[in-house]
C-alpha cells in the first residue's frame, strides 16, 4: 500500500491529504484542524529550531533495505524555501519538528518519520 501524503501547516491551520496510490479499496481521506494559540506557539518554536540554510537536498542511508518508507519534504519559513529527501537518517531538526506536529495530530494522520521508523526491521 502507498500513500502519497501532503501536509499543509500555516500559523492558524494544519490540512493534511492522503492519497492512496494503487488501492482501488481505500479511498482518499484528509484532515484539517484550526491551530489553537497554544499549538502556534509549539509549531513555531520548533520552526525557529530549523536553520534551511544547513538542511541538505538528500538524507539517505544506502545500507539501508530498498523497501521503507521514505520522506519528501518542502519546507517555507518566511521567504526561505527548501526541499529534501530522507530516507533511514534521522536528521534531529527535521525529526523534532514532526514531532512536535504529530502531538497536533490523531494518530491516523500522524507522519510515519518517528521512532517506530527507525525500529522497523530491526
Amino acid at each position: 500500500m502507498l500513500f502519497d501524503n501532503f501536509f499543509t501547516i500555516k500559523n492558524d491551520s494544519i490540512i493534511i491529504k492522503n492519497r492512496n496510490i494503487g488501492v482501488d479499496s481505500l479511498a482518499d481521506t484528509s484532515y484539517s484542524k484550526v491551530l489553537a494559540d497554544t499549538a502556534q506557539i509549539i509549531l513555531t518554536k520548533a520552526l525557529a529550531k530549523v536553520d534551511l540554510n544547513k538542511i541538505e537536498k538528500n538524507y539517505v542511508d544506502n545500507k539501508a533495505p530498498d523497501d521503507l518508507g521514505e520522506y519528501d519534504f518542502k519546507i517555507l519559513i518566511g521567504t526561505n524555501k527548501k526541499e529534501f529527501h530522507i530516507y533511514r537518517v534521522k536528521v534531529d531538526e527535521i525529526f523534532n519538528l514532526v514531532k512536535q506536529i504529530n502531538t497536533l495530530l490523531p494518530n491516523k494522520f500522524r507522519i510515519g518519520y518517528d521512532d517506530s521508523y527507525f525500529n522497523f526491521g530491526k
